[in-house]
């Protein structure tokens, strides 16, 4: 998925020898990465995933967690304090999370440090997160390795890197789990269950490039009401990315109006008859 459109640009099945790993890796095959930079989760930072991403002409961003733990291990000993840093604070939702992102560059670092094909830097971010209604607080420190340089990337960049992996599970799992109701789907046949997560995939990458709608389910609702209409989204050209978003669908009726058809005017009744002379 695409850091900030929140388009889905592939999919592969995860079954079979090598799960997911494996998987991941016959998918940047198949899709253009390069000059992008690619985020993953703990389970995909590995040294063959890492070569093929540098080898496609891309960047990587990964997390290192307890399923590396040498690798992991030669990140904790890394002299953090006198790492360049960058730090943010927010409160919301009854919570004040605080984030701390840390930077070092290990170009001049013997090649058995965190020995990942391409890496060009570590970095350390610590979280706290305090619920203002209980008190009570809760800090983690999450480490990783980039084949980004510290010119390209410092530690305010690769904090954005690190929260925007996380629009997948916002974005499209979510999504899925409850707009679409995917976890009670019984389709189990065959490939059907990946036909169907493409078609799911495609209507949500539609809507979002669309930019018409807020939220998918104000989408949903407008297009169940109008197939002809969401045949055309998806048999028509994409719309152009320079150009403005459509207006939405109410802006047609009178203004202020959320359903033109219900406040609309009604018609007036027709005068009544006069009764026949005798």
């Amino acid at each position: 998925m695409e850091h900030g459109s929140g388009l889905t640009v592939g999919q592969a099945a995860s079954d079979g020898a090598g799960g997911e790993i494996l998987g991941a890796r016959r998918l940047l095959r198949e899709i253009r990465v390069a000059g992008r930079v690619l985020t993953l989760d703990a389970l995909r930072s590995c040294p063959g995933t890492a070569r093929l991403i540098v080898g496609l002409g891309a960047d990587y961003a990964m997390p290192v967690k307890e399923n590396r733990p040498a690798l992991l291990e030669d990140l904790a000993l890394l002299d953090w304090d006198s790492a360049a840093e960058f730090a943010t604070s927010e409160k919301g939702h009854g919570r004040i999370e605080s984030r701390r992102c840390r930077a070092i560059p290990l170009d001049g670092a013997p090649d058995e440090l965190a020995a990942l094909p391409g890496r060009r830097q570590a970095f350390r971010i610590d979280r706290e997160r305090h619920v203002v209604r209980t008190g009570r607080t809760a800090a983690r420190a999450v480490f990783g390795v980039t084949s980004l340089g510290p010119e390209r990337a410092g530690p305010a960049e690769l904090l954005a890197l690190n929260r925007g992996h996380w629009e997948i599970e916002n974005r499209l799992h979510h999504v899925r789990d409850f707009t679409y109701d995917e976890d009670r789907c019984r389709a189990k046949r065959r490939r059907l269950p990946r036909n169907l997560a493409c078609l799911t995939n495609a209507a949500i990458s539609i809507v979002r490039l669309n930019g018409r709608f807020s939220h998918l389910p104000q989408a949903n609702r407008h297009y169940a009401a109008r197939q002809g209409e969401a045949l055309r989204e998806v048999v028509g050209p994409l719309p152009d990315a320079e150009a403005p978003p459509p207006a939405p669908s109410h802006a047609r009726g009178p203004p202020g109006c959320a359903n033109p058809r219900k406040n609309a005017p009604k018609p007036l009744a027709p005068a009544p008859k006069k009764p026949p002379e005798t």
